[in-house]
């Protein structure tokens, strides 16, 4: 079977996501800035997108709740590759060239506003995802970049001068430079692999807790976070034999009870660092929570003691003296067996201790994990070290590229994830621009 020109291009991207969208929008408008007159049908770079499924963009649509958290409001590169428990030292040549500040400056000059919340997560200024999607579709529109939906790669052959590759439907397209832009998807990991690319085992990240705690699951629907932030630390067991932590992960940020266990900004961010060693340990794990972080017990006990003077005849229940719901006050007092009919006044010192316990080192036992819908990525993919981090190009194939989450790099939640997406794809699109405004032997 053999090609006509109409499946012959010059770029193919095999993904619908935001990673290869970018790549393949990077790559015309850097083809357009090396070659003249491109805008003449025959000097235009023939660029299309293979998208297995029947929707692309997908997770741009449905992140942040369906407002999409484009990037992060940090511009210290060092800073925000810090946020990548795998990559991190990849990412900051690219993060120089193309980080958040480029990427809020991409989306500006093309008519999208993005605006920082508190916690520095950016969103357009619409609050709908959809004003990225226009404004990315917009972009494919504009410079005649095909999208083919429905269409699964099975087999890529190299060529002397690009690559064949055949669909499970049985067609055939050719191309001069591939792109893989398959995120986390096992096909597209597969294909990496018959490419001859060292692939690490895929795991997941980002993902919530489950904890078998009754009382608990009673107070789902609490969060704790500001004007006192939880500080979490995961003990992760190497065996049931040693009894010895693998190693210890510790973060900061809100937590929110579930009716499964424990979720939040705080879980989701130890469940990235710690995703390997949760694998191997079959999501097992200690976790303990300072609730009052950045207190510690002992200024916790001596502010429960003060309030003894003047809050004495109340019973423990209703005194509360920390900005918590009273669901969850009463959690730690149930969870510590303090008699919430006993005054504060006649608290022993024992008990006291126990109550600040339970605030400043309250302990979970993790029984598995729960998944992140809308944020839900992988830890592993192409190793990092068969990546040009210059181009995205990979060393042994150089017509060939790897973008987003396909390599072996991912983020916390915060916009991190879709940085790398941009980040990457810019790099390659930039460096493919450039080799398909050269001449070809």
């Amino acid at each position: 079977m053999t090609s006509d020109d109409s499946d012959t291009y010059d770029l193919l991207v095999i993904g619908g996501g935001a990673a290869g969208y970018f790549t393949a929008i990077q790559c015309a408008s850097a083809h357009v800035d090396n070659v003249a007159n491109v805008d003449t049908p025959a000097k235009r770079a023939k660029i299309g997108i293979l998208e297995a499924t029947g929707k692309t963009l997908t997770k741009v649509k449905i992140s942040g709740g369906g407002r999409c958290n484009v990037t992060h409001n940090q511009f210290v590169p060092k800073v925000v590759a810090g946020h990548y428990p795998r990559g991190h030292k990849e990412l900051l040549g690219p993060l120089t060239k193309f980080g958040p500040r480029e990427t809020i400056a991409w989306f500006e000059h093309h008519g999208v506003n993005l605006v920082a919340e508190p916690d520095g997560r950016m969103f357009p200024d619409t609050n709908r995802s959809e004003t990225i999607v226009t404004c990315l579709e917009t972009q494919i529109a504009k410079h005649h970049i095909d999208r083919i939906t429905l269409t699964m790669v099975q087999q890529i052959t190299p060529l002397e001068s690009g690559f064949c590759l055949k669909t499970r439907q049985g067609k055939e397209y050719r191309c001069r430079y591939l792109c893989l832009a398959t995120g986390g998807s096992p096909a597209g990991h597969k294909l990496a692999e018959d490419l001859g690319l060292t692939l690490v085992p895929p795991v997941p990240s980002l993902f919530t807790f489950q904890v078998d705690d009754p009382l608990l699951h009673q107070r789902a629907g609490i969060a704790l976070g500001p004007p006192f932030t939880p500080s979490l630390t995961l003990s992760v067991k190497s065996d049931e034999l040693t009894n010895k932590p693998l190693r210890q992960f510790h973060q900061v940020g809100t937590v929110l009870i579930t009716h499964w266990g424990l979720s939040g900004p705080g879980v989701l961010k130890l469940s990235a660092f710690a995703a390997r060693e949760l694998f191997a340990a079959d999501y097992q794990a200690l976790l303990t929570i300072n609730w009052l972080h950045p207190q510690s017990f002992q200024e916790i006990y001596q502010k429960i003691t003060q309030l003894k003077p003047s809050l004495g005849k109340k019973q423990i229940t209703n005194v509360n003296p920390f900005p918590f719901a009273r669901s969850f006050w009463d959690l730690i007092l149930a969870k510590q067996q303090i008699p919430t009919h006993k005054n504060l006044a006649d608290l022993s010192h024992d008990e006291i201790t126990r109550i600040v316990q339970g605030l400043t080192q309250d302990r979970f036992l993790v029984s598995g994990k729960g998944v992140f819908k809308e944020e839900f990525v992988t830890a592993g993919g192409v190793s990092c070290d068969e990546i040009n981090f210059k181009t995205m190009a990979t060393k042994k194939l150089p017509r060939l590229y790897c973008v987003g989450e396909v390599v072996n790099i991912d983020g916390v939640t915060g916009g991190f994830n879709f940085q790398n997406a941009w980040t990457s794809g810019y790099l390659a699109g930039s460096d493919l621009g450039r080799m398909l405004g050269k001449s070809e032997d």
